[in-house]
């Protein structure tokens, strides 16, 4: 394995805290953990590295890392898709990051990846949404994909629901479901989430204010 130090020394550079407990890669023969996957053959492999409070990515050869801050982030998402291998299905997860217009994305069929994929994007989630929130109380309109979400209710193509009367939203298969109160037979609003869209990010948003309407 590839010596992880830039990777390290990006993050202190950035000023990001130690390594956090996410998925990690076993070093042999010496049996130590880095925080980062390997991914791809060859010299030229990639790497992401999750820190507390930020991203590192590594790519091997050249030498260098760039490390970011989540609020330097915007958007992470994980984009699952099947491949056939001697006609058996095998899923590969994807982590797509961009950055200042930039998209980075590495991608792999090991289990551990698709751990470390769920929990960079969940740790981008939580810090992104409690910024959104604290815009969204301060009386700002944010965008979701196809959906609009403001102080006092959510917005899909022009039709607006006011807080109290969502009954529920929930996530499914790739599709985003609003029901309304006293029609939960079927739903207000259903979406497919498709492309760059921060799914986590829009579910931890709208909880708050769902929670809040009661």
């Amino acid at each position: 394995m590839s010596d992880p130090a830039p990777m390290t020394a990006a993050a202190e550079q950035a000023g990001l805290g130690p390594h956090v407990a996410s998925a990690f890669v076993r070093e042999r023969p010496t049996g130590r953990e880095w925080l980062a996957l390997v991914i791809g053959r060859g010299p030229a492999r990639r790497w992401f590295g999750h820190y507390d409070g930020g991203l590192v990515r590594y790519v091997d050869g050249n030498n260098r890392a760039r490390a970011w801050k989540w609020a330097e982030l915007e958007f992470v998402s994980i984009d699952p898709r099947t491949e056939w291998v001697r006609s058996k299905p095998r899923q590969v997860h994807r982590l797509v990051v961009r950055v200042a217009g930039r998209v980075y994305t590495n991608e792999s069929r090991a289990r551990k990846f698709r751990l470390f994929a769920v929990r960079v994007a969940v740790a981008f989630a939580d810090d992104r949404a409690a910024r959104e929130i604290s815009r969204i109380k301060g009386d700002e309109i944010r965008r979701y994909g196809p959906y609009a979400v403001d102080l006092h209710g959510i917005e899909a193509h022009g039709e607006r629901l006011p807080w109290s009367s969502v009954n529920e939203i929930y996530l499914r298969a790739g599709t985003i479901a609003v029901y309304r109160r006293g029609d939960e037979a079927r739903p207000w609003s259903e979406e497919n989430w498709w492309g760059e869209v921060d799914v986590m990010t829009f579910m931890s948003v709208v909880a708050e204010f769902v929670e809040d309407r009661s």
